[in-house]
């Protein structure tokens, strides 16, 4: 029984404590709302996209760095040789390319050709059946003349050579045709053959452009730039050190735009609201005051994680109040315990 009673005792004083501590970190005194909360800081850390080894590395711990600067750069001298190399292939399909604009435009001239020769060929070969005709007509007068005994053998066979010399030219003019139709036929096998050669070409183009932009990007990630104004509070690695993607190089915090956190009792979030004033105190310096003021207050409480049982509620619900700090004001790091006083009008509730 003795036991019993002891051990209720001791859950007592510490549920009696807890609700102490609690109270004795948020408390309304003198017109102040007093807690604690946590200095919290924009903090980056720098790391690789590609492998390799590190050539520069400029920014020692404690040293700032502005937001683009350069902070690290990687060996890239492999990388600069597949970019260069990918140039030349570039500049080679693009002379490909010239070369293959140039063989169609003079395959289209020759294409054209083929096409006046055939017009020409068929003109002749219309005016050498007229003269064949024509011919033909004076030979057959002429036959029957000579079989009336009207002209000389002579002149008969001066005709029958004329006609045979005028179907002769038809012949000659025909195959003359058929020889620009095939030239024709040739020149637009031939154009079609280089226009599917520039389609590769152009394909070709289209790669070596990839190819140069991906190099290009790879040789890009060699070296990193600091994405904030920042101060470098770790550095992990040092030049000719071999660094792993995503592997942290650097750590830089961001001081010029430190926030406190404190959790606000719902039971007095009343009291409060955006834009009032605090006042940020550190245990070892109780009479430096930083100056900041409330800058936003959570919609959704967090949940309940203790209880008040001697105020007479079962849950304490808190809301999350974040603080910004008036620019200028230096001494506070991030994860910082710190004592925040907030007016309060209206008291304790």
């Amino acid at each position: 029984m003795k036991r019993k009673l002891i051990v209720v005792a001791v859950i007592a004083a510490l549920l009696l404590g807890g609700w102490y501590l609690y109270r004795r970190n948020l408390v309304a005194t003198n017109g102040f709302l007093r807690t604690t909360g946590t200095v919290e800081g924009r903090e980056v850390n720098i790391t690789t996209r590609v492998s390799g080894r590190i050539a520069t590395l400029k920014p020692r711990e404690g040293e700032r760095v502005a937001a683009g600067e350069t902070v690290l750069t990687l060996d890239n001298s492999d990388l600069q040789a597949q970019t260069r190399s990918a140039e030349a292939g570039l500049e080679k399909a693009q002379a490909q390319i010239r070369v293959d604009e140039a063989q169609i435009a003079s395959l289209k001239a020759g294409l054209a050709a083929a096409s006046a020769e055939i017009l020409t060929a068929r003109a002749n070969l219309n005016q050498s059946r007229v003269q064949a005709g024509n011919a033909n007509l004076h030979l057959e007068r002429l036959q029957n003349l000579y079989e009336q005994n009207g002209v000389a053998k002579d002149t008969l066979d001066v005709a029958t050579t004329t006609r045979d010399s005028a179907v002769a030219a038809v012949q000659a003019a025909e195959a003359r045709v058929e020889s620009a139709q095939a030239a024709r036929l040739g020149a637009e096998a031939q154009l079609k053959m280089a226009g599917s050669q520039l389609g590769l070409a152009r394909a070709g183009i289209n790669q070596a452009r990839a190819e140069l932009a991906y190099q290009q990007a790879k040789l890009a990630e060699t070296t990193v730039a600091s994405p904030i104004n920042g101060t470098v509070v770790y550095r992990a690695l040092e030049v000719g050190e071999t660094v792993a993607p995503e592997m942290t190089v650097l750590t830089l915090v961001d001081y010029e735009h430190l926030t406190i956190r404190v959790d606000i009792d719902e039971s007095r979030l009343g009291s409060i609201k955006p834009g009032d004033p605090a006042l940020i105190r550190l245990d070892d310096r109780p009479n430096l005051a930083f100056k900041g003021r409330i800058a936003a207050i959570n919609r959704y409480g967090d949940f309940a994680t203790q209880r008040d049982v001697a105020a007479g509620r079962q849950d304490i619900r808190t809301f999350r109040v974040t603080i910004v700090l008036e620019p200028g004001q230096a001494g506070l790091n991030p994860g910082m315990t710190v004592r925040v006083e907030i007016p309060n009008p209206q008291g304790a509730r």
